[in-house]
């Protein structure tokens, strides 16, 4: 397996693959995200009004600690 070797600045101003350009999506509109999800026939569908008011709240799991001899 191959190891990258990133340094602070190259993620700070995201020279990388796969980094993300941040202008970019803090420039895209509402209908512009609609249409790519549209397009995307891998992309979850939105979750709308009857998934948030079906939706409950869980309480987080307990650990417990298993002791091992």
């Amino acid at each position: 397996m191959d190891i990258t070797v990133r340094t602070r600045k190259d993620v700070e101003e995201g020279r990388y693959p796969g980094a993300i350009d941040h202008a970019r999506v803090d420039a895209m509109t509402d209908e512009d995200i609609d249409r790519q999800i549209a397009e995307n026939p891998d992309a979850a569908r939105e979750l709308g009004e009857a998934f948030f008011k079906r939706a409950r709240r869980m309480p987080p799991l307990v650990r417990r600690k298993v002791p091992v001899e």
